[in-house]
C-alpha cells in the first residue's frame, strides 16, 4: 500500500500503458511527471493531496480524463501540456484528446500553464486561491475557464490564440 514517494514519480514513454491509478497514494516529495504514454487514456489518483514540487501531464495521445479530486498543493508548477518550444523536448507536446482535468481542491501553486489540448472543453479550478502566474493557451475547443476564488496574480495572467469558442472566462 504505497502512500509517500519522497521524491519524484515519473511515467514516460509506456507505448501500451492504458491506465494509471495508484489508490492509496498520498504525498509525492518531488515532481510527478506523466509524459509520452501513447496509450494512457485515464489517469487517476484519488489521494494524492500535495505534490511538493511539479505537476506534469504532456504527450500523452490518448489521454482523455485526468483526476486529483483532493491534491491541494503543488509547490511550483501545474503544467497539463507544453508549448510549441517543448515539442522536441522529453516533455512532449500536449495531450491533443484530453476533455476532462479534474482539481477541484487546489489552492496553491506557482505557475499554472494549461496548453495545447485540443479536446479540453472546460478548466474548473474553484479553489485555487494562490498562484503566480497563470496561462491558459491554444486548447481550441475550451468553452469555460472558472477561476473564481484568485484574489491575486503576482506576475502574469495570458489566456490568448485560438479560443474562437470561449464562451465565458471566470477570474471573479
Amino acid at each position: 500500500m504505497l502512500n509517500d514517494i519522497a521524491d519524484d514519480l515519473s511515467i514516460t514513454a509506456n507505448p501500451y500503458l492504458k491506465y494509471v491509478s495508484t489508490p492509496y497514494l498520498e504525498r509525492i516529495g518531488g515532481s510527478f511527471t506523466i509524459t509520452n504514454n501513447g496509450d494512457l487514456k485515464m489517469l487517476i489518483e484519488p489521494s494524492l493531496g500535495l505534490v511538493g514540487e511539479s505537476l506534469v501531464i504532456s504527450g500523452n495521445e490518448d489521454l482523455a480524463v485526468a483526476s486529483f479530486p483532493l491534491l491541494k498543493f503543488v509547490t511550483r508548477g501545474v503544467r497539463i501540456g507544453a508549448t510549441p518550444q517543448a515539442a522536441n523536448s522529453a516533455s512532449g507536446y500536449g495531450n491533443p484528446l484530453l476533455k476532462y482535468l479534474n482539481l477541484p481542491l487546489l489552492k496553491r501553486v506557482d505557475e499554472l500553464s494549461i496548453v495545447n489540448n485540443a479536446a479540453l472543453k472546460s478548466i474548473l479550478l474553484p479553489s485555487l486561491k494562490t498562484a503566480e502566474s497563470v496561462t491558459i493557451n491554444n486548447n481550441e475547443n475550451l468553452l469555460l475557464a472558472s477561476i473564481p476564488k484568485l484574489p491575486t496574480v503576482e506576475k502574469s495572467v495570458a489566456v490568448t490564440n485560438d479560443l474562437d469558442d470561449l464562451k465565458l472566462l471566470d477570474m471573479s
